[in-house]
């Protein structure tokens, strides 16, 4: 087992990318606003995809099944870049959906936040697909 990974910055931020996944999971779930509209659909997919993708990506490093190689770096990179991408995307369209479905009820509120989680998440998928990319290519030079 490899946890000596885990004390890197990157690495910890991929875990808080897990914590956030499940709050926001457990807000959207938790109200049932996401059955009836396409666009809330889309996020509540893409946030299961990643998140999904993450927690396999570390328990595949904790186990030590992922070897560094430039191909899985590349990988890991592309990946947080589309997937913070996406998932910016799609808080986005949870906005709208949020804006345009739905009355100023409890869940509202409940509403917004998973959004603004959803946003959180995206920026930070970013910003890991960045600093993988600056370390891959400092590691290079």
């Amino acid at each position: 087992m490899n946890t000596a990974i885990f004390r890197s910055l990157i690495w910890q931020l991929k875990i808080l990318t897990v914590i956030i996944g499940i709050v926001v999971l457990s807000l959207i779930v938790s109200n049932d606003f996401y059955i009836l509209h396409i666009e809330s659909e889309f996020f509540l997919g893409i946030v299961i995809i990643t998140f999904m993708t993450t927690v396999l990506w570390i328990i595949f490093a904790f186990i030590d099944a992922l070897s560094e190689n430039e191909i899985l770096s590349k990988m890991d990179f592309f990946y947080h870049v589309i997937g913070g991408a996406l998932l910016i995307i799609g808080a986005i369209c949870w906005f709208v959906s949020i804006s345009k479905y739905t009355n100023w009820s409890g869940t509202q509120l409940q509403n917004i936040f998973a959004g603004i989680f959803g946003f959180v998440n995206g920026f930070l998928y970013i910003c890991i697909g960045f600093w993988l990319f600056r370390s891959s290519s400092a590691s290079t030079q």
